[in-house]
């Protein structure tokens, strides 16, 4: 190693201690790009082409994709978004611009017959996608792989564990939502992964807000359709905690495929809100937060945890992790009548939950960047992958 990146390392590590981590590893990416010199001309910017599933309103998942573009296209590279299988192509576009950003200036094409055109970085973003990109690698002079969580678990072992399991072993540079899935793709597999901090918009979630409600309630990440949030799990430990303590309210909210007529016990069911601003406050009303995360967290809990609500999960798969610790949020015992018991206790501490809620909201300030932030971190990603002889070939 050079003495001027020894230099630029030490930096890094002093930085990180002074301040914190979350500028460190801005620095650290935009230092990068800041080095890079462009053996290619393109001044109009780069053509970025995305391959996605096909789009829910209230995916998370669509949403940190669509940010992505959104952010590229601002910064002057020309986008293209495939839409695998769509049913209906205009209600895809509405669904996007209704529900994440703008798109008007992107091109929305449907992946049908197979055909995509010639691109200089293609983005697959699912294990579906990943092949349907891997399919045309002659037309793209540079390759990604967007990954939000390791996929293959949302299978039983079968062909799809495998098929997606697979996809990591391509050589294709991985760009990971999080530290999470870029640590266990690189231990297990050797995959190149580059991450990007969680963006968290502070303008919605935050403590600016009172609250307003004034009796105790417990607010439940409800997705049964969803196996990796354990919602069954949940149900019988918050059964447990309202036959014990009928006074605190039960709110599930995050789904509108909820049976309500099997749960027998009171819950209010919020569904999903109209509008991101009315989750915010629903974090801000509530006394405790419960989003299970089996594998790579969602941007819930960090969102509860800016809205200065104390965040429990699911003890598993080095859960700490996900948190920088044990200290910012209530790491659950998966057993349904002990989680029943931790969750009354935390409930009855009134300062621990509250040491609980002010380590997470310093852990969401120092761990999470803007959505421009994040933008920068991405594309300096993609620029730094870009060199004289992927883009010397003459694939266009």
């Amino acid at each position: 190693m050079s003495v001027k990146n020894e230099i630029k390392k030490t930096f890094i590590k002093i930085f990180s201690f002074v301040y914190n981590r979350k500028y460190a590893n801005l620095l650290k990416h935009l230092w990068a790009q800041s080095e890079y010199k462009n053996p290619y001309d393109f001044e109009k910017g780069l053509d970025i082409a995305f391959i996605v599933p096909e789009v829910m309103g209230s995916s998370g998942g669509h949403r940190n994709i669509f940010r992505a573009v959104k952010k590229l296209n601002d910064y002057g590279h020309k986008l293209t978004v495939y839409i695998q299988n769509p049913k209906l192509l205009e209600e895809q576009k509405y669904i996007i611009n209704k529900n994440f950003n703008d798109m008007r200036y992107v091109d929305i094409l449907p992946f049908k017959n197979n055909e995509i055109k010639h691109h200089d970085v293609c983005i697959a973003t699912w294990w579906e996608t990943f092949y349907m990109m891997y399919e045309h690698k002659e037309k793209f002079k540079q390759m990604f792989y967007m990954v939000q969580d390791f996929e293959s678990w949302f299978y039983p072992m079968g062909s799809e564990y495998i098929l997606a399991e697979n996809s990591y072993k391509y050589g294709v540079p991985v760009i990971t939502s999080g530290p999470w899935p870029a640590k266990f793709l690189n231990e297990k597999y050797g995959t190149e992964t580059h991450p990007f901090l969680f963006p968290l918009d502070t303008s919605i979630y935050n403590c600016s807000k009172n609250r307003t409600k004034k009796n105790k309630n417990v607010i439940f990440f409800a997705k049964p359709e969803m196996p990796r949030r354990c919602y069954e799990l949940g149900l019988k430990a918050l059964k447990i905690v309202k036959e014990k303590r009928p006074d605190i309210e039960i709110i599930f909210f995050g789904s509108n495929k909820l049976k309500k007529n099997k749960l027998h016990f009171d819950v209010t069911f919020k569904g999903i809100l109209p509008t991101i601003r009315d989750l915010a406050d629903l974090y801000r009303n509530a006394d405790l937060g419960i989003c299970f995360s089996t594998t790579n967290p969602s941007l819930v809990p960090y969102e509860m945890m800016a809205c200065g609500l104390a965040v429990a999960d699911i003890d598993v798969n080095e859960a700490e992790y996900k948190y920088g610790g044990r200290d910012s949020a209530l790491l659950l015992n998966p057993l349904p009548e002990v989680m029943a018991e931790e969750i009354i206790q935390i409930l009855d501490n009134d300062e621990l939950r509250k040491k609980y809620a002010q380590n997470g909201i310093k852990y969401a300030s120092e761990n999470f960047i803007s959505e421009d932030e994040m933008g920068k971190v991405f594309e300096s990603i993609i620029l730094s992958k870009i060199t004289k002889e992927n883009f010397d070939t003459n694939k266009k």
